[in-house]
C-alpha cells in the first residue's frame, strides 16, 4: 500500500532483509473526510511528522532516562519501581504466611475430623456389640440354652476394630 512517496510495506534493501520506513509525514497519508479535533478545541498542537524512536532515547528505570550519564538510573532508592518491588516482595511473604497457615488450619481440621470418626465408630461397634449380647441372651433363655452358648456366639460374632 503506497501513500504519496513512501511506501508503509516493507522493503528489501540491497539484499540485507526487509525495512520499515524511517519517517513519513502525517500530510502524506491520505484517511478520507476525517474530521480531527483542532489544537484550539484540545489545548494539544497535532504532530507535524510521525518519527520512529531510537530505543536509547527511551526512558528506562534500569538504564536511566535518556541522556543520563550518572549513576540514578540503577533503579533502586526512592522511586516507584522500587516501591512496586517492596510491595511486590511484602505480598509474596504475606501469601506465604496465609498458605502455611492455612496449611496448619486443615491439618488441625484433618485431625479432628479423624479423631470425631474414630470416637463415632467406637462408639457404633460398642453399640452393636452390646445389642448382639443383649439378643442373644435373651434366646439363649427363650431356647432354653446354656448363658455358656450365648456367650460363645457373641464372642464368634462381635465386631472388633
Amino acid at each position: 500500500m503506497t501513500f504519496g512517496t513512501y511506501t508503509l510495506a516493507p522493503t528489501n534493501v540491497g539484499g540485507q532483509g526487509f525495512q520499515l520506513p524511517q519517517t513519513f509525514s502525517a500530510a502524506d497519508l491520505n484517511f478520507g473526510n476525517l474530521v480531527s479535533p483542532s489544537a484550539s478545541s484540545t489545548g494539544l498542537a497535532a504532530p507535524s511528522s510521525f518519527a520512529r524512536t531510537p530505543l536509547s532515547a527511551v526512558d528506562n528505570p534500569l538504564i536511566g532516562s535518556a541522556g543520563n550519564t550518572g549513576n540514578q538510573g540503577l533503579g533502586l532508592g526512592m522511586n516507584m519501581p522500587t516501591l512496586q518491588l517492596g510491595m511486590g516482595a511484602l505480598n509474596s511473604f504475606a501469601n506465604l504466611w496465609q498458605s502455611w497457615n492455612a496449611s496448619k488450619l486443615a491439618k488441625e481440621q484433618f485431625k479432628f475430623a479423624k479423631e470425631f470418626a474414630n470416637t463415632n465408630l467406637n462408639n457404633q461397634i460398642q453399640s452393636y456389640n452390646t445389642a448382639l449380647s443383649d439378643r442373644a441372651g435373651s434366646r439363649a433363655v427363650m431356647e432354653g440354652r446354656s448363658p455358656e452358648s450365648a456367650q460363645a456366639y457373641v464372642q464368634a460374632n462381635a465386631m472388633r476394630r
